[in-house]
């Protein structure tokens, strides 16, 4: 497989181990895309995957040869951008990847007042005045449980039922990671959040409802003016203050 992206001019490597893994870290810096095969993954752990995407922002294409068996493989279904099931082909290996390493990256916002943000459930993405972010399934799912209990605490044990995993402990480190991935696609300053909120020992809380942006178009019917209205996506308000779609 790496010797097709490299026939295209895409330098791919291919690791099997942490300690590889950690060597080409050093020796190239991090990738613009990581290309996960299951179920041959080595010793290489979703942790480990998740941590350098927190880092760094990096799109992962998961490359699925069979129906996951093992929680810790459907976990990291649950986290990738896109994924291929065999049999794949070539060109469209090629198609996908392309797609997730031109995908906006994450940006750094500097005040909640300078940014407008919008969640869109259906399509899953945010979007501001500097552009749109992906959120991955688990995240949009989480987003969706905190907007829906607003302004209290929604529990570890509550959240963790969106998670795949062994067991709890399991299942809570992975809330710990998807959240920080989250803060970092909608927070300002993600280690000064503003909008989630942690409840020390007990679980999250989401500052501000998120506000239904609602489309309308203007239909004359009969010499009336009708509105068709169409929920398609949310609008995160500025400082708490519930705004209008523009």
């Amino acid at each position: 497989m790496a010797e097709n992206f490299w026939e295209e001019g895409v330098p791919c490597y291919t690791v099997a181990t942490r300690r590889e893994l950690q060597a080409l870290l050093a020796q190239r810096g991090a990738p613009d895309l990581i290309l996960f095969c299951l179920p041959e993954n080595g010793d290489i752990s979703i942790y480990e995957i998740e941590q350098l995407r927190i880092t760094d922002d990096i799109p992962l294409l998961c490359l699925v040869s069979e129906s996951p068996t093992r929680p810790e493989q459907s976990a990291l279904l649950q986290v990738a951008d896109d994924f291929a099931l065999a049999p794949y082909s070539d060109a469209e290996l090629m198609l996908r990847a392309s797609r997730l390493v031109r995908r906006p990256r994450n940006r750094q916002r500097s005040a909640p007042a300078e940014a407008d943000i919008r969640v869109d459930f259906e399509n899953r993405t945010i979007s501001d005045n500097y552009g749109e972010t992906a959120l991955s399934p688990v995240e949009i799912q989480l987003l969706e449980l905190l907007n829906e209990h607003w302004g209290r605490t929604v529990t570890f044990e509550e959240l963790v039922t969106l998670i795949d995993g062994p067991n709890f402990e399991n299942r809570l480190n992975a809330l710990r990671v998807h959240i920080r991935r989250l803060r970092k696609k909608l927070e300002p300053n993600p280690n000064r959040p503003v909008y989630i909120m942690t409840a020390r020992g007990v679980g999250y809380r989401l500052n501000s409802k998120l506000q239904t942006v609602t489309a309308y178009s203007s239909v004359e019917q009969n010499g009336q003016i009708a509105s068709d209205r169409q929920d398609d996506a949310l609008y995160l308000p500025q400082n708490g203050v519930p705004g209008k779609s523009r």
